[in-house]
C-alpha cells in the first residue's frame, strides 16, 4: 500500500485522513481495493459545520471503531465520531483569543496538529502547535483532564503514546523563534515529568513534523520534512528513546507541567501570567498614556509659543503695531473723542501769568 507525502495525510489503523481533499476516509485494515468504506466531509468544500472539515490534520481510532478528527488548519476543533460516522457525537475547541499575555484556555487551540489516544487512561491528547503545548481530554466525552504540558517558546508538532512502563508520551517540537533545541521528548504520564530527550546522536532534529511509536513501544519513528528523512529510535529502557547510545536524562527547563482546571474553558484556573507577560501588559497600558502626555505637552507648548509671538509682534513699532491697536480699540472709538478747545485755555493762562508778575512787583 503506497503512502504519499500528501493525501493521505496520516494513517492510523483502518482510518486514513486526507488534508487536501478536506475529507475523512475509512478504509479496510489493508486498504482493500482502495474504495473507502466511509467518507465524511465534502471534497474540496471547506466548512465548519457538522458535515464539513477545513484541512484536518490528524485522526485517532478507538478499539470500538469510534474515532477522533483534529480539524486543525482552518478550524480549531477536535471532533469525536461513532463507528458509523455521521454527525460528531462530541466536539471541543475554539480559536485562541489570548490577549495581553493571557494563557489560552484548555479548549482554545491554535492549530491542533496531532492526536494521540491513551485509551488505557481514557484520554485523547493533542499537540496544540502554535500554543506550544500538549492538552489532554477524556476520550469518553472530551471533558478536561489534569494533563497539560507547556513548552516555553516552542511549537509542538507531533505526539504519540505507548502504554509501556506505565505510559509515556513521545513528543517532538519544531523550529521556533526562541532558538530552543529541536528534539524529541519522552514524558511520563504517571509522574508528569520529562524522563529523557532524544535526537540523532544528540545533535537535534531539523524540521520534525510527526512521531509514531510501535505497538510494543520498542521503537519510535520521527519524520522530518526538510530534510526528508524518517528516523528510528530504539526504546531500550523505561521511558527512554535513543539512536545508538546518546540519551539525555536530565529534565528540560523549557517544559512546564500545568494543573488543568476541572472543566474545559475555565479561565479562572488558567496558569498565572509570567513575568514577561506582566511586562508586556504594563508596556501595552503604559505606552498609550505616555504618548498622550507627550502629545498634550507638545500642543500646549505650541499654543504658548503662538501667544508669545502674538504679544511680541504687538509691542514692536511700525504699521503692524498701529494696525493691531486700531483693531483692538476700533476705529469708531477713536472717532468718538471731541477735539480739545485750546482757545480758552490760552487766554486763561496769559491772565494768570500777568497777575502773578504784578503781585511780585508790589512786594518789591
Amino acid at each position: 500500500m503506497a503512502i504519499h507525502p500528501r493525501p493521505p495525510f496520516k494513517l492510523d489503523g483502518s482510518t486514513s485522513i486526507s488534508a487536501w481533499a478536506i475529507t475523512v476516509f475509512k478504509f479496510s485494515p489493508r486498504g482493500g481495493d482502495g474504495t473507502p468504506q466511509l467518507t465524511l466531509g465534502t471534497k474540496f468544500e471547506p466548512g465548519s459545520d457538522d458535515y464539513h472539515f477545513c484541512k484536518p490534520t490528524s485522526v485517532a481510532v478507538m478499539r470500538d471503531g469510534s474515532f477522533f478528527v483534529a480539524d486543525g488548519y482552518c478550524n480549531t476543533r477536535i471532533l469525536k465520531f461513532g463507528p458509523g460516522g455521521g454527525r460528531p457525537v462530541r466536539t471541543v475547541g475554539r480559536a485562541s483569543s489570548s490577549l495581553l499575555g493571557r494563557p489560552p484556555a484548555l479548549d482554545e487551540f491554535n492549530i491542533p496538529h496531532s492526536l494521540a489516544l491513551l485509551e488505557d487512561r481514557n484520554m485523547i491528547c493533542t499537540a496544540d502547535r502554535e500554543n506550544g503545548r500538549v492538552v489532554c481530554f477524556r476520550a469518553s466525552d472530551l471533558s478536561a483532564t489534569d494533563v497539560t504540558i507547556n513548552w516555553q517558546r516552542s511549537r509542538i508538532y507531533g505526539l504519540a503514546y505507548s502504554p509501556r512502563d506505565g505510559g509515556a508520551l513521545f513528543v517532538v517540537n519544531g523550529p521556533n523563534y526562541a532558538g530552543n533545541k529541536v528534539q524529541g521528548y519522552v514524558v511520563s504520564v504517571t509522574s508528569k515529568s520529562v524522563t529523557s530527550t532524544f535526537s540523532p546522536d544528540g545533535n537535534g532534529l531539523s524540521n520534525p513534523h510527526d512521531v509514531a511509536v510501535s505497538r510494543d513501544g520498542s521503537a519510535v519513528y520521527v519524520v522530518e520534512l526538510n530534510p526528508r528523512k524518517v528516523w528510528r529510535f530504539n526504546v531500550d529502557g523505561p521511558h527512554t528513546a535513543q539512536k545508538k547510545s546518546n540519551v539525555q536524562t536530565s529534565a528540560d527547563p523549557t517544559v512546564e507541567f500545568v494543573k488543568s482546571p476541572d472543566a474545559a474553558g475555565d479561565d479562572s484556573a488558567a496558569p498565572s501570567l509570567s513575568g514577561h507577560a506582566k511586562l508586556a501588559m504594563a508596556a501595552l497600558f503604559g505606552v498609550p498614556v505616555v504618548l498622550f502626555v507627550v502629545i498634550m505637552a507638545v500642543l500646549r507648548l505650541r499654543k504658548r509659543n503662538q501667544r508669545r509671538r502674538f504679544f511680541l509682534h504687538n509691542l514692536n513699532d511700525g504699521p503692524g503695531h498701529r494696525k493691531t491697536l486700531d483693531s483692538l480699540l476700533g476705529t469708531k472709538s477713536r472717532q468718538g473723542f471731541e477735539p480739545l478747545a485750546t482757545q480758552d485755555l490760552d487766554d486763561d493762562s496769559d491772565s494768570d501769568v500777568e497777575e502773578f508778575i504784578a503781585k511780585i512787583k508790589s512786594r518789591t
